[in-house]
């Protein structure tokens, strides 16, 4: 064996990331099926569909009408993404983040709105959103 063999074979593989869970080829279906999962939320149907009809091209995609529904199917389906408007009635989109983020810590959240509130910006940064410019 020469040296640089006996260096590589002593080499310490670095720890695991913090959160981020190793994944064996036997998970790789569902890993595959749970990435694609997308839960698309507004108040205004014909956003909900025009979201979904676009998006079912690639992914897989769930409505909900408001943020209620939103968390109750996010109890009982996994997604890897939520899309979900800043102003709905009830429970709007801020505090829908603020839960995600509590409940539902691997979920990434798109906030997305029709209106140009700089206030709910800043909310939205506040609660952990990140901005994209």
């Amino acid at each position: 064996m020469t040296t640089r063999e006996a260096d590589i074979n002593t080499v310490e593989r670095p720890p695991a990331m913090s959160g981020v869970s190793q994944i064996s080829s036997s998970d790789l279906p569902y890993v595959e099926a749970h990435d694609r999962r997308i839960l698309i939320v507004d108040d205004e149907e014909s956003v909900r569909k025009l979201f979904a009809d676009y998006l079912n091209e690639s992914y897989s995609c769930a409505t909900a009408a408001d943020a209620y529904d939103a968390l109750e199917r996010l109890s009982q389906e996994q997604f890897a993404l939520v899309l979900s408007d800043i102003q709905m009635p009830g429970l709007g989109g801020i505090e829908l983040l603020r839960k995600i983020i509590e409940r539902y810590p691997d979920t990434a959240v798109i906030m997305i709105s029709g209106v140009d509130r700089t206030q709910r910006v800043i909310d939205a940064i506040r609660v952990g959103a990140r901005l994209i410019t």
